[in-house]
């Protein structure tokens, strides 16, 4: 099979509706046995979303959590990184 980089919105927004969006369509390509991997950067200043303190900022953390607790439960914990807004990285 393929080895697929799938580009998404993932960390930036972590909310319900683009975390399950981007998530069906990585276990979609996983199931038919190809290698996924996920890769996401900071696309502008202050893209990242902390639904918890209700602003945008260049820290990723809350995302980044999410993202490695969500993807652990479906196999995907080392297929995945982030590279911030000050180019580090962030995942396996």
């Amino acid at each position: 099979m393929a080895n697929i980089v799938f580009a998404t919105y993932f960390v930036r927004y972590p909310l319900g509706g683009i975390l399950s969006n981007a998530l069906q369509y990585m276990l979609g390509i996983q199931r038919l046995g190809h290698d996924l991997y996920v890769v996401e950067k900071a696309g502008y200043p202050d893209s990242c979303l902390d639904p918890a303190r209700n602003r945008m900022s260049d820290d990723c953390e809350y995302g980044v959590r999410v993202a490695h607790e969500l993807l652990s439960r479906f196999g995907l914990a080392d297929r995945w990184c982030y590279v911030d807004a000050h180019d580090e990285y962030h995942g396996p």
